[in-house]
Parts: structure tokens; sequence; C-alpha cells
């Protein structure tokens, strides 16, 4: 039963790794760490990462240099003694976030969540942030290793399966273990559900103890937005909306804008905000698909002049031109580094020397606009639940990948509601795959602007 153990845990660290219960292939082992909110429903957040002291003392010893670059400025104090007696060291990755969408991936694990959602809400004139998921039954997180067994390695006999597999899947949590996560918010919070899964452990913190039960249990966890002074939280940025200020005139320079055009307006509020400029002195190109590091370019400029930090974007010698957008925007939390290859599925084109990371799809702009400012930023004035996909790819004008559609919907969901997004027809249909175009662009930037533009 030994090789069968290992099949298991072979199984679940390999989907496990982008998640929550990533364990970073330590024995026994929680995933442990924390989300710090701050008032504006960002804040940071730190998943540990584990490596046993034997590991690091190799590489102080062996390899000096692989430890400096990878290792040095990320070793914790923090030690615990798996269950193979090992001596594990925790390793930290503290992130800044903008909102709750852009870290919700880490708690999105079919094995043992389901119904993960969490959100800005306001109750009474107040913000709150309410985070809900279910946690599956030990029943069911069994049923699921012994059929992916099944299916992976049918030579493993049915007797042995139905007997002795789940008694394994059932040990092997000790093995590749679950998460412990704290909570903290600026004011009081109150959880609901099962005691041996959350617990408040103080007035701002709610802890979380991922353990499966014998049934499902549904946890809430609901911290407010309003700073009582006794959590430890991250100060918000200073931003403001009332930044955005014009700093251009639009007098009709662009030739290729008719007068009539349906995005003349928003087109022209964009160029004079300096969010974007022409292609030209005196064209504008609104036909033209936005690329992928334009997009990036756009989401730097808007959370740079909502923050109002003046933030010098000038390339060093030997970066390119866009390095320091790319920065600001993962230091800023508006998208990680590992999402970012994924909007294009990881392909660039280097024929020119400069990374070409294509065009940007509908659903791809959403996803980082959706998080380009704080939450507040996008308060819900339509209660959209479902939204038409056109799921078209590979013609064109579409791409053949994008982020999958599961991990942008909350953030069209969120764009929808808030008036920034209202889809291609009457229906409201998105379409997925589509490149946007620099004249739908700028329609959405001067929405996300300016709240009194949205419809």
């Amino acid at each position: 039963m030994n090789r069968l153990k290992k099949v298991i845990c072979g199984i679940l660290v390999a989907c496990m790794m982008c998640g929550l219960l990533a364990g970073c292939g330590s024995d026994g082992v929680p995933e442990t760490g924390y989300v710090h909110f701050n008032t504006s429903g960002g804040g940071v957040w730190n998943m540990y990462g584990w490596m046993t002291q034997d590991e690091l003392d190799w590489y102080k010893e062996n390899a000096i240099d692989n430890y400096q670059q990878y290792y040095a400025d990320k070793v914790t104090d923090i030690k615990v003694v798996g269950n193979d007696g090992k001596t594990y060291v925790a390793l930290d990755n503290e992130e800044n976030f903008s909102n709750v969408q852009s870290i919700l991936y880490a708690f999105e694990h079919d094995y043992l969540l389901e119904n993960v959602s969490a959100g800005m809400i306001t109750e009474n004139g107040q913000n709150y942030m309410n985070i809900s998921f279910t946690v599956k039954s030990q029943p069911e997180f069994d049923a699921r290793i012994e059929k992916e067994i099944a299916e992976q390695y049918p030579h493993i006999g049915p007797v042995e399966v139905a007997d002795q597999q789940a008694a394994d899947a059932r040990a092997n949590k000790l093995v590749t273990s679950f998460a412990e996560f704290d909570f903290t918010f600026p004011g009081e919070v109150t959880v609901s559900g099962n005691s041996n899964i959350v617990k408040k452990t103080g007035t701002n913190t709610a802890h979380i103890t991922l353990d499966l039960q014998d049934k499902k249990e549904t946890i809430t966890i609901k911290g407010s937005l309003t700073d009582n002074g006794n959590g430890t939280v991250t100060p918000p940025a200073q931003g403001s909306l009332d930044n955005f200020k014009k700093v251009n005139i639009y007098n009709g320079q662009f030739t290729d804008v008719p007068a009539n055009a349906w995005y003349k307006k928003d087109m022209a509020t964009a160029y004079e905000l300096g969010l974007v400029s022409g292609t030209s002195a005196n064209s504008f190109n609104p036909n033209g698909q936005l690329s992928i590091t334009e997009a990036m370019v756009l989401a730097a400029r808007v959370r740079s002049i909502y923050n109002g930090d003046n933030h010098d974007f000038t390339a060093k010698a030997g970066e390119y031109w866009f390095n320091p957008y790319f920065d600001y925007v993962f230091e800023q939390g508006i998208i990680n580094e590992g999402t970012f290859h994924l909007l294009n599925g990881g392909f660039t084109n280097m024929s020119s020397g400069t990374p070409d990371y294509g065009p940007i799809t509908r659903s791809s702009m959403a996803y980082l606009f959706a998080s380009a400012l704080p939450d507040t930023c996008y308060p819900a004035i339509k209660n959209v639940t479902n939204i038409p996909y056109d799921k078209t790819d590979g013609k064109p004008g579409y791409a053949t990948w994008c982020l999958p559609i599961e991990e942008c919907d909350s953030a069209i969901r969120k764009l929808y509601n808030a008036g920034i997004l209202n889809g291609e027809d009457s229906k409201g249909t998105m379409s997925v795959y589509k490149y946007i175009t620099r004249a739908e662009v700028v329609t959405i930037l001067s929405r996300v602007v300016d709240i009194d533009s949205r419809k």
C-alpha cells in the first residue's frame, strides 16, 4: 500500500501546486498564511512556502549563490516539525493586492472547497468584506481520490481500491496537510460555521483550520473595513478618483476619429486625462487592437494617477521600456506575474528583439481593469448574476487562448454590476476570446475613472 499512497500523494500535489494547499512538497506541514485587509478592501497576503532545514543548510554550504538569490531574503523564524520528523522552515511570500478578487484563485480548489466567494458589501453605510465557502466532506474527498486512482491506474484491483484506498486517502491528509489561515480586518469580524474550521481569535481576526468533517460545512467570515484601531493592517493608499484631472486638450486633432463616432467623447476624456495618446500626431487608430503590453501600461497609469504618487516610469539601462510599468502593476497587486503569463498562454514573440505578448482579449482586459482600482471604486449599480458568454475562438480578430473564463467571471460581473461593461448586444453578450479595440478600451477607461459616466 505504500506505492498506492505515493500515487495518491502525486495526484494531490500535482493538482494543488497552484492553490491554497500547495504544501511546497512538505510532509505533514499545513499550508500557513494570512490575509490582512485594509479599509479599501485591498491589503497584503502571505502564503508561506516550506523547506527543510537540511535543504537550506545544504544550499548555504554547497550552492551559496542560489541560496542568496532564491532563499536568503525569504527565510523566516517560523519552524515546525513535519509528520516525517524533519524540521521545516517557513519561506516568506508576502504580496500586496488591490482587491480580494485578485487573490481568490488561491482558494478555488475543487478537491476540498466549493462555492468560494468574496466581495465587499455595504450595510447601514458601513463597508464589510464578506467571505464564504463550503468545505467538502471527508467521504467526498475519499471518493474523489478513489476515482482519480481508478481512472489513472486501472490495474489496481477493485478490492484493493474499495477496501484500502479510502483509509490511505484519510491518512494522506496528514501527509499533504491542509491549511491554516488568519484573516485580519480593520474592524470587528464575525464568523459562522463549524468551530473546528473557523474561529474568532481576536476582535479583528478569524482563524481558518481547513480540515475535512463527516459532512459538508459552509463557512462565512464578515469583517468590517472601518478601522477601529485594534487591527494589524496595512494602511490604505491615499488614493482618490479626484486625482484624475485634465492634462491635455483634445480639439479634433485625430483625423481618423469622426465627429459623430460613438466612442469620441470617451476617447477625448481618456486623452485629456493623460491615459491614452494617439498613434501619431493626427491619428488615433480606433480600430486597432490593444496589445497586452499597452493594457498593462494603462493599468499602471490608472493606478498611479489614483494613488497620486507621481511614479517615475522611466526604464533603467538594460530594461525594456515597459518594465517599470509591469513592475508597478505587480507591486500594486493588480495582477500577479504568474497570471500575467497566462494572458496569452505563455507565448511570446521575440522576433523583433523586444517581447511581443500579442493583443489582449475583452475578457482578459476586464480581469485586469477590475483590479486597476480598489473595490470601493466599483460600487454596484446593477445586479447582474449571469452573463451570456460567446466562446468563439481562433477566427480572425479572436484569440485561441486567454485566461479561463472561470478565472475572469467574477471580474467581468464586477464591471457589469458597476455599469462599466454592458455587453456587445441587447442580451449583454461578452465575447471571451475577441480582441479588444482601442475605441472599446477608451470607453472602459472613461467609465473606470468617472463614476458619473457609468450606466
